[in-house]
């Protein structure tokens, strides 16, 4: 058996591995909600007319994120038991 198939390996993991790392990131920087795409071809408005529409954003997201949150516990509180007695 020869020594060259543990550097093969070694390689050959650390290439796809390298790859997986890069396109997690980018994935994970990308704009998924296309906030900046919306910011961007907004028409010119004042300054509180922008102040505004940025605060309805931030409104409407974290009105998301409750609503998630209100989800995830009530499949955790109802749903995982139901689950478990079945």
């Amino acid at each position: 058996m020869s020594s060259r198939y543990p550097v093969t390996a070694i390689n050959f993991t650390c290439k796809y591995a390298s790859k997986a790392i890069v396109g997690l990131a980018r994935w994970a920087i990308t704009d998924h909600t296309g906030t900046a795409k919306f910011l961007a071809n907004m028409p010119s408005m004042d300054f509180i007319d922008t102040i505004k529409m940025i605060l309805m954003l931030l409104l409407t997201s974290l009105m998301g994120a409750v609503v998630s949150g209100i989800l995830f516990y009530l499949l955790i509180v109802y749903g995982v038991p139901m689950l478990l007695s079945l």
